[in-house]
């Protein structure tokens, strides 16, 4: 309402010209009646006189005329008029001819004016969206309807009364000196709000727009009247709104800032003054932004801000807080846009310190790397200690000539061996927690075919393993079963010295689940298959049945074995 009050304002100046208008053209009329009054009397005076004079000549000659000299009654002069010789008597006297006004005569143009003039001001007035009212004295002389219906009384209940009889009593000191002022041609505003009391009882805040008139002759108020109550609780309650947000932002252990499109500080709540050593003296200061942030992130918190200043919400950013003392506070910051009516007016943001996360951070990465160093230092004694298991069972073997013991010893050495490596591969990665199966796998094969083939002839094998990462709890029977397998057929090969083919696969069917396939094309290997009665099948089951694999043989031509198998979850990660 108060923009559709100010909106009237040329309306407002229109009635007041009009108003003066009308003053003047209703004086200049006043002035003309009067003159007008004077010359039809005076016109008046001098026939009613000649009139007078030539009844009194006439009147012997008419008697004698009449003959016989009789005496004849007084006639008033008034009531005698002459017609040639003929006396003519109780006629009343022939009214002279009046001439119509011009209507390019002044006069006609004066009323023509002034009932155009006030035709306009009523139209203006009955028809205005805002109250309009005129006062003197201290009392309504005029009001309209909407006047009417913002005040809850009908227009003629108005008029007369004092019009502070309308306005709450804690505010009629002050417009009674607003009225005081502007009578006195004293320094008023012209438009300033105050509460109303209706005929109802309700309370309504309205805005006025006054000025200076007069009315008959003498010095009057004129002005529009708006019913503001819902802009007064909309304001009231983004005052409420603010002082909430303020006090919020107040709380906050982060810092809370605003800044406008020119780089300038709006708000800083005590917390970022208090963690930068600043105070609001410095902000008033034109302390910009860009001053207390770290010059190495200048660049980088420009880029930053005119994301936010073309509305988008850029996310998280980390830059260093200067300090008045000149000491420095990681942060992590937090911007959006401020958008008022549709447009970006600046922008607010939340910078969390992250000093305590950055210390608690190094602290753990100390704790990790000693843990590093510790695991890969107990990986390194186990794949020693293995390999001195390994060692010693070769020395004993060579303490036997029954061939029988000496394999039983080579087969237990490999399969220490194939446990040895894996402790042996995570002290040589970088990830302690998994082992790669492809390196692992083809130098555990190598390493085999060295200790079964000794005369230097190799079977040929052929290898299709993925690039895959496991545990060191599905890579220790994965091993092992390896080595029973490749161990096997390496034997046969050295035995029989017939060509042998080994076909090894390692591939990932799907998340958590793998396939690892072997063939020869040897006899069976003498793992026993037809009636599973060899220490190296029934080992190859055990280590299967821990994968939770599921194993497949085939000997009708060679040896083929498939078996699927999940990764056994990892130590403390599931």
């Amino acid at each position: 309402m108060g923009e559709k009050l100010k909106d009237n304002t040329p309306l407002l100046a229109e009635v007041l010209r009009l108003q003066a208008e009308l003053s003047e053209l209703k004086a200049a009329n006043a002035q003309m009646a009067r003159e007008l009054r004077i010359l039809k009397a005076s016109r008046a005076r001098r026939k009613a006189d000649r009139a007078a004079s030539d009844g009194l000549r006439e009147a012997p000659a008419i008697m004698e005329a009449a003959g016989g000299g009789e005496s004849m009654p007084t006639l008033s002069p008034r009531r005698l008029t002459l017609v040639g010789a003929d006396a003519a008597f109780d006629r009343k006297p022939k009214q002279p001819n009046r001439k119509k006004p011009s209507e390019r005569s002044p006069r006609h143009k004066a009323h023509h004016a002034l009932r155009e003039s006030e035709e306009r001001y009523r139209l203006l007035t009955e028809h205005s969206m805002v109250g309009t009212f005129v006062h003197q004295d201290g009392r309504a002389v005029y009001a309209n309807e909407m006047l009417a219906s913002i005040l809850g009384l009908p227009a003629k209940e108005i008029l007369g009364r004092p019009f502070l009889e309308f306005v709450h009593p804690e505010d009629r000191s002050s417009v009674e000196a607003y009225f005081a002022a502007r009578y006195s041609g004293g320094g008023a505003p012209s438009e300033y709000d105050f509460r109303i009391i209706r005929a109802d009882g309700q309370t309504r805040w309205v805005l006025a727009l006054v000025g200076p008139t007069e009315f008959s002759g003498r010095p009057a108020g004129i002005g529009n009247i708006a019913d503001i109550t819902e802009r007064k609780e909309v304001e009231a309650a983004l005052r409420e709104s603010r002082a909430k947000y303020k006090e919020l932002a107040e709380l906050l252990p982060h810092i809370v800032y605003e800044i406008d499109l020119n780089g300038n500080f709006v708000f800083v709540n005590r917390s970022g003054l208090e963690r930068g050593g600043y105070t609001i003296d410095d902000i008033e200061r034109s302390l910009k932004p860009l001053d207390v942030v770290s010059p190495e992130h200048r660049d980088m918190l420009l880029e930053y801000q005119k994301k936010i200043i073309k509305g988008e919400r850029p996310g998280e950013i980390e830059f260093l807080v200067r300090k008045k003392d000149g000491g420095t506070i990681p942060v992590v910051n937090y911007g959006v846009p401020i958008i008022h009516e549709g447009k970006v007016v600046g922008t607010r943001g939340v910078c969390v310190n992250i000093s305590e996360l950055r210390q608690v951070e190094q602290e753990l990465r100390a704790r990790l790397k000693e843990k590093d160093v510790l695991l890969r230092e107990i990986h390194h004694r186990v794949n020693n200690n293995l390999q001195m298991v390994c060692s010693l069972l070769r020395l004993r073997s060579r303490s036997f000539a029954e061939k029988a013991w000496v394999e039983m010893l080579r087969e237990m050495e490999n399969r220490v061996m194939a446990m040895a490596m894996v402790h042996e591969r995570l002290c040589s990665t970088k990830n302690l927690a998994v082992v790669d199966l492809k390196p692992y796998v083809e130098g555990l094969v190598a390493h085999l075919l060295g200790s079964c083939c000794s005369n230097g002839r190799l079977p040929e094998v052929r290898t299709q393993i993925e690039e895959l990462s496991v545990a060191m709890e599905t890579a220790i029977p994965l091993g092992i079963i390896i080595a029973e397998l490749v161990s096997a057929a390496a034997k046969q090969f050295a035995g029989d010295g017939a060509s042998c083919v080994m076909k090894l696969g390692l591939i990932s069917e799907r998340k958590g689940t793998m396939e690892l396939t072997f063939g020869s094309s040897g006899s069976t290997l003498g793992l026993g298959a037809c009636n599973g009665s060899s220490f190296g099948l029934r080992l190859v089951r055990m280590c299967a049945e821990q994968l939770h694999g599921r194993i497949e043989m085939n000997f009708d031509q060679g040896t083929n074995i498939r078996i699927r198998f999940k990764e056994i979850a990892r130590s403390g990660m599931e």
